[in-house]
């Protein structure tokens, strides 16, 4: 029939065998694929816990860094209260430590003011 393993493949029983007699298995990862679910994990937090005196502000002053305005930090911290609401209820002053919240999306359009430097 066809040439074996040892061969450089070909065909064996009418399937094809590649070169070294290895085949592939679809099953299992490839190299450098994550193996377990802690390498499935962002690099980047997708949840904080609410400490004792935070608030949608500070926790948005807080994600945004230490250059933040004041402006940026008042268009920010309406996006948490969005992406969170189920969790706080309807009032966004009142958050309770220990609430775990989600990190909104980065808006995409023109929705934060431009840094100073790009005035």
């Amino acid at each position: 029939m066809g040439s074996d393993a040892t061969t450089g493949g070909g065909q064996k029983d009418g399937i094809d065998v590649p070169a070294g007699g290895r085949v592939g298995v679809p099953d299992r990862p490839t190299a450098g694929a994550p193996t377990r679910y802690t390498d499935l994990r962002p690099a980047v937090p997708v949840r904080i816990v609410v400490r004792k005196g935070d608030s949608l502000w500070n926790i948005a002053a807080r994600e945004l860094g230490p250059g933040a305005t004041a402006d940026a930090i008042a268009a920010r911290w309406p996006d948490w209260y969005a992406a969170n609401r189920h969790v706080i209820g309807n009032d966004p002053d009142l958050i309770l430590p220990g609430q775990v919240l989600r990190i909104p999306p980065v808006p995409t359009g023109d929705h934060l003011p431009p840094h100073p430097q790009e005035q």
